[in-house]
């Protein structure tokens, strides 16, 4: 009998195996489970390609960003050369739901993408310093969430940022190019950032106007469309905490699945996948394929979605 001595049998019991034992085969370092890391920072998985890569260029100016598609992909976070799959990925499921409660709701207004800060040198913030990784990342997303509450907003996606790029990081115009010259340091990104926690949150409501100097609440523009939810989270996924036990997205109010979800017919749920257009972020003009010419699709995931409640109203605000 597996995990002790059969009855009435003298021989000792079975003792359990240890589980992951440590020899030469494995790394010295292993990797505390409550601290995280950015996106692609991580062993590589060592999947070989079994499809071919095909490179996508702009119609409209060939020396715009350019990248490859196809190929294999383990879709792993911490998986240098995957981690885009996983970014991308987390981008779409995150569009259809933000950008399906607006279509499900008929709502006039359009989600806006707001960010929400603490300062640096708060007792809070000093405090939270020493703390987990783990712990820092669900506490702050439960007080950014409050946060976004009282000033108006009524649901959406939250992602926590934890850090931010510190002075030894070359300063370009764009924040993706520093976030991906830290990646590119590899094991030793933490020596080019800083904790400061702050939320990036897409959704709805009727936010409070905020002040022209307060850094802790800045309310930015509108999303036109889905394209630009998915591209403003894209960003975001591209430097959130992952690994540390947490999810990177959450979506709360009006958006979370107790509020939102999928319609289903005769025992099926109303979602699919659809082939669309990809644009140049440069320019706007149509991705085709550099050997070809031909336009360059891309798979989106829809669904149908139905409101079956709804999400915490913050106080004195009707929702």
């Amino acid at each position: 009998m597996v995990g002790g001595a059969r009855r009435g049998s003298r021989d000792p019991p079975l003792q359990r195996p240890e589980a992951f034992p440590v020899t030469d085969l494995y790394p010295v370092i292993v990797p505390d489970a409550t601290q995280a890391t950015i996106p692609g920072v991580g062993t590589d998985c060592g999947l070989q390609d079994r499809f071919s890569k095909r490179l996508i260029i702009c119609s409209g100016d060939p020396s715009h960003k350019h990248y490859e598609v196809g190929g294999s992909s383990c879709g792993k976070p911490t998986c240098p050369r995957h981690w885009e799959t996983w970014a991308r990925r987390g981008a779409d499921r995150v569009g259809r739901v933000v950008w399906g409660y607006k279509e499900t709701s008929k709502g006039r207004h359009k989600p806006r993408h707001t960010i929400l800060s603490e300062d640096d040198t708060s007792p809070l913030v000093l405090k939270r310093a020493s703390f987990s990784d783990t712990a820092n990342v669900r506490y702050f997303r439960k007080h950014f969430i409050r946060k976004a509450l009282a000033l108006g907003g009524t649901g959406g996606s939250i992602v926590v940022h934890l850090w931010r790029t510190n002075d030894q990081v070359p300063s370009w115009t764009a924040d993706s190019r520093r976030w991906d010259w830290v990646r590119a340091e590899g094991p030793e990104w933490r020596d080019y950032v800083v904790f400061s926690p702050h939320a990036h949150i897409i959704g709805y409501g009727f936010y409070q106007e905020p002040e022209p100097d307060d850094f802790s609440y800045r309310n930015l523009d509108h999303l036109d469309d889905r394209d630009a939810v998915e591209s403003v989270v894209f960003y975001q996924l591209s430097h959130a905490p992952v690994g540390a036990g947490c999810n990177a997205v959450v979506y709360w109010g009006c958006c979370q699945p107790g509020c939102l979800k999928v319609a289903v017919v005769n025992g099926k749920k109303q979602q699919w996948t659809e082939s669309v257009p990809v644009v140049c972020a440069t320019c706007g003009s149509q991705m085709v394929y550099a050997d070809g010419g031909e336009e360059y699709l891309r798979k989106r995931s829809c669904a149908i979605y139905i409101i079956v409640g709804r999400g915490p109203a913050p106080p004195g605000v009707i929702s």
